[in-house]
């Protein structure tokens, strides 16, 4: 069974459930998700050091990555535009991709 880490856009039903829903149309795939807790909520961010902590958690064992990068670099898509981080921040944030393929080297990883 393929195992992908999916990090959804935002905390919406068209975005964190529906694509689970896909995924359990078939018995070749396992799409994992974080728990909806550490996710955005509207203008709210998501707890992002919580989300690279469940996706460094999950990466090992997974053979696909699917990020959404306003997820795990602003928390959100509202909180994308809403933000304050310093570039220097949002770098550290950047430069996680790189330490996850690092970390599981045959992680296909796709961003949005």
């Amino acid at each position: 069974m393929t195992k992908i880490i999916y990090i959804p856009l935002d905390e919406r039903p068209c975005n964190y459930l529906f694509p689970n829903m896909i995924g359990e149309m078939s018995s070749q795939i396992n799409i994992i998700t974080p728990p909806k807790d550490i996710l955005s909520k509207k203008k709210n961010p998501a707890d992002i050091d919580k989300l690279w902590e469940w996706v460094f958690k999950n990466a090992q064992s997974s053979e696909y990555a699917i990020l959404s990068l306003e997820m795990l670099l602003y928390g959100g898509l509202l909180p994308s535009r809403l933000h304050n981080y310093s570039i220097a921040e949002l770098e550290k944030r950047v430069h996680k991709i790189k330490e996850l393929k690092n970390y599981n080297k045959n992680i296909k990883i796709y961003l949005s």
